[in-house]
């Protein structure tokens, strides 16, 4: 399943990249391959996730991997700067090892809703 989602942030480039790197990502290097495992918990139960930085070409395009167990997620973040407003643009893609019946429309809401949730912290900072 692929996926794309897009905010303009009223902010400049540096700023949304900043906030970005601050409240999106876990790793801290940054380096392509570099990993992280951290958990969660999902209602009852305890999630743990693999986050690894594929590629990052910042402040233009960062590309992580996510993976749970029967879930490998990619996504590739792009932001670009024009009259001092920002487009952030996400392009997802979620593998799944049971092929479940998925709704996309639901991923792709929610991935609008996360990314309008962040554009709101962004602009109000």
């Amino acid at each position: 399943m692929k996926y794309q989602c897009a905010v303009i942030i009223d902010a400049d480039l540096k700023k949304v990249t900043d906030a970005f790197l601050k409240l999106m990502i876990m790793n801290r290097t940054l380096s392509p391959g570099s990993e992280t495992v951290f958990s969660y918990n999902m209602g009852e139960k305890e999630v743990v996730m693999k986050e690894t930085i594929e590629s990052c070409d910042l402040p233009g395009e960062l590309i992580v991997v996510y993976e749970i167990e029967g879930v490998w997620n990619r996504c590739v973040n792009r932001f670009s700067e024009e009259d001092g407003k920002v487009a952030f643009t996400m392009e997802s893609e979620f593998v799944f090892a049971d092929d479940p019946e998925v709704n996309e429309e639901k991923f792709r809401n929610k991935t609008q809703e996360q990314m309008e949730y962040f554009k709101f912290f962004v602009e109000k900072k």
